[in-house]
Order: C-alpha cells, then sequence, then structure tokens
C-alpha cells in the first residue's frame, strides 16, 4: 500500500485493488480512485472532501456502514462530534485492502469516545491519526491507548503543524519521518512493536 498526502486531512491510498481517496479535495489523484470515503458528510471548514463521484464506477462514502468495492472491504463507524457549536457525525474508515487493515481516524479528540466508536474494531495493520493546526484530534496518550487496544503495528500521524507532529511523535515513541508519501508492505507489518510514521 502506498500513501501520498493530498491534504492536511487528506490522503490517497494506493492498493492492489485499486485507489482509495480519503477527504481528496481536488487532488488529481481522486479521479483515479475506486472509492472516496469522507470523514463529515457535509464540507466541513479545515477538512477537504469530495461528495459527487467524477467518474463512472467511482464510489462515494461519507458515513457509517459496510461498503465493498474491487475487492476493497470498507467499514465506517460514526461517532458524534461538535464543530461551530452544532453536533455533526464524524465517520472513522477502516480499509482492507492488500492483505492489510488499515484504520484512518475521523474527527475524534476525546479518547474515550474513540473506545467506545472503534469497540467493535479488532486488531488492524495500520493506525492513521490526522492531526491538522485547526480541528480536534487525539492526544498522544490517547493515541497510545487506542494502539494498544487495537494492536496496530504502524501508527501514521499527518497534518500541516509541524511542532504538533514533532512534539506527538517525542510523545508516542521514536518516529520516522517522511516526506509526501510511505509505502507499507505486508511483510512490514510483521514486527513487533509499534512504529510511529509522521507523513509530512
Amino acid at each position: 500500500m502506498d500513501m501520498h498526502v493530498t491534504s492536511p486531512t487528506g490522503l490517497f491510498l494506493r492498493f492492489p485493488e485499486g485507489g482509495v481517496g480519503i477527504n481528496p479535495g481536488d487532488d488529481k489523484r481522486a479521479d483515479t480512485a475506486s472509492l472516496l470515503l469522507n470523514t463529515f458528510p457535509v464540507p466541513v471548514s479545515g477538512w477537504s472532501g469530495v461528495f459527487v463521484s467524477n467518474k463512472e464506477g467511482q464510489q462515494v462514502f461519507s458515513g457509517a456502514g459496510e461498503f465493498e468495492c474491487n475487492g476493497l472491504q470498507v467499514h465506517g463507524y460514526g461517532s458524534e462530534t461538535t464543530v461551530d457549536s452544532a453536533p455533526v457525525q464524524t465517520t472513522s474508515w477502516l480499509i482492507n485492502g492488500d492483505g492489510m487493515r488499515v484504520l484512518v481516524l475521523g474527527a475524534i479528540s476525546d479518547g474515550s469516545s474513540a473506545q467506545q466508536a472503534l469497540a467493535g474494531v479488532d486488531a488492524v495493520d495500520v493506525l492513521v491519526v490526522f492531526c491538522p493546526a485547526s480541528g480536534g484530534h487525539l492526544k498522544a496518550g490517547d493515541i497510545t491507548d487506542l494502539v494498544a487496544a487495537k494492536q496496530a503495528v504502524k501508527v501514521v500521524l499527518t497534518g500541516d503543524d509541524s511542532d504538533l507532529l514533532k512534539n506527538m511523535g517525542k510523545e508516542l515513541g521514536d518516529p520516522i519521518h517522511v516526506a509526501g508519501k510511505h509505502s507499507i508492505k505486508k511483510k512490514d507489518i510483521a514486527g513487533e512493536g509499534a512504529q510511529v510514521i509522521i507523513l509530512e
């Protein structure tokens, strides 16, 4: 699986089964994705998204549920958050592709809410946490608890606040810093202990 940063709150994941855009915004790679997944069901300031497919066969999802596309299995887990003093549903995405389980957190800033919303998720291989400068995200201790609960082998932090990412990385362990793109192969998730990757 290849991971490309498309925005502070967006990624493009390339699996052998197809591409997945998560909050892709206007990044051109979204045009090639089989699936487009959004953290929010409506446009939200600070979070990119695409809510209408722009090619035949492309599917767009913005809420909880189970979906399948070209062999990619996707499960959305909803939880409530607050944006501009209004309650709104945010979705975390569990993607099964290339023999790996990748969990991408939605806009969750409370550790107990994350554990509750994701109680139905078994062990994952990769945990992705968006850490935007403007917007809520989990604290390092909450991420550590989630990593332990889900037995994640790779923890990917991404966002637009370099100082925040650096500090979070230090709190979580000995991170590696990667610019723009990172590849994770199935053999890479066989190691012991979690590895922290800061993807900027």
